[in-house]
């Protein structure tokens, strides 16, 4: 399983180093809506977590995300 900070990192096309639990990963130059499906289909074959954009939209930091991820996959 890949973690969280490799898909962000594949999805933005940035080296993982760039990526920190605060970052609002929406507001980087590269993400537009071809990320945010990519990040979803990532987050789905992963983690086992359907995530839809309302989801997507509510969570505002690499944090949310990884908080929601855990609070919800594979149950």
């Amino acid at each position: 399983m890949t973690n969280l900070t490799e898909l962000l990192s594949e999805t933005l096309e940035i080296d993982v180093s760039e990526i920190s639990l605060d970052m609002d990963y929406k507001s980087h130059p590269k993400w537009d809506s071809l990320a945010a499906l990519s990040l979803i289909t990532a987050i789905e074959d992963d983690f086992g977590l359907v995530l839809n954009d309302s989801d997507l939209k509510k969570l505002v930091s690499v944090q949310d995300l990884s908080d929601h991820i855990m609070s919800h996959a594979k149950k």
